[in-house]
């Protein structure tokens, strides 16, 4: 990778559940729904068509939600659950087809529960059975890496290092974090590097933060101390609130959108230049044309250290 970070994908589902508004047409935000016709193909193109187009160029595919496919005892899940995830990565590949660019190619993949109750979350043994599924069909695409997202306990992310590890699949695992740079349960980042790495002899490529408050960065950053080499992602949500205010439904009727895309992306550019951090770009809330932003601040050099204003603090 170059010494400028590389921009992420903003969230499929928001402008997903946008254009279900606009066009009627029933279902184009779940995941699942891609085994049922091209609309849904269609729009997932037509989105992630959409951040390349705003220069991002490290893309992801709309399978974050797919992993609930695998609860249950339905013995057909796991074939289902490949079809979904092929049937996605696909429609990234038609996307992706006439750039000229490097793309690099990411499968967006969830924690086995409630990405904002950790008290759910299962312990090693469970998360590296459950996310063994998951791992082993990415070990058999043709990506770049298996991106963990929104992991909010370090025994689920140690399960999800092992799994990785016996699948053989180059993976990233991102947490969630509050405000102050903890995880959601009050385990320290810092611990989870230490504990994860250890296990796995460094196993992971690298940590990323995400679906947080953009406040929370920095400190997360500077409590991992000499750590934080191995933090090579952020990428923040649009709202500032608690993610427990901004579960489920609440979510999308809550975030506004990026109060101040100009000092998010100068401020995240910054992060990247002081971190060293490899990728940036936005979670929930975020849009193509934010995601144009944070762009075209990498592009321009410009950086800024103080926090942008957000939906808690508009002064």
């Amino acid at each position: 990778m170059s010494l400028e970070p590389k921009i992420l994908f903003g969230p499929h589902g928001t402008l997903l559940e946008d254009e279900e508004r606009q066009t009627g047409i029933v279902g184009l935000a779940d995941p699942t729904q891609i085994l049922n016709g091209p609309n849904y193909r269609k729009a997932v193109t037509r989105v992630a068509r959409a951040y390349l187009d705003a220069g991002a160029r490290v893309a992801a595919t709309n399978t974050f939600r797919v992993r609930h496919v695998l609860t249950g005892n339905d013995p057909a899940r796991i074939d289902r659950y490949r079809a979904i995830v092929r049937g996605h990565l696909l429609a990234l590949q038609i996307a992706i087809d006439g750039i000229d660019d490097e793309i690099i190619r990411v499968i967006s993949l969830g924690p086995a529960g409630d990405c904002y109750k950790p008290q759910e979350a299962p312990d090693r043994l469970q998360a590296e059975e459950f996310h063994g599924y998951q791992a082993s069909e990415v070990a058999q695409l043709d990506v770049d890496y298996a991106w963990f997202e929104t992991v909010n306990t370090i025994e689920e992310a140690v399960g999800i290092a092992l799994a990785a590890k016996k699948a053989g699949v180059r993976c990233v695992i991102s947490f969630v974090i509050d405000s102050e740079g903890d995880l959601l349960g009050g385990e320290s980042v810092a611990d989870a590097l230490r504990e994860i790495d250890g296990v796995t002899q460094n196993y992971p490529f690298g940590y990323s933060l995400n679906c947080c408050p953009i406040e929370g960065i920095q400190k997360a950053l500077q409590k991992c101390g000499p750590l934080r080499h191995r933090i090579i992602a952020v990428y923040p949500n649009a709202s500032s609130f608690p993610q427990s205010e901004l579960s489920g439904k609440a979510l999308h009727d809550h975030v506004l959108g990026v109060v101040d895309p100009d000092g998010v992306a100068a401020y995240l550019h910054g992060l990247a230049r002081e971190n060293h951090l490899k990728i940036i770009g936005g979670c929930c809330g975020f849009t193509p044309s934010d995601i144009a932003k944070i762009c075209h601040a990498v592009r321009h050099g410009i950086v800024q250290s103080h926090l942008p204003r957000t939906d808690k603090n508009r002064g």
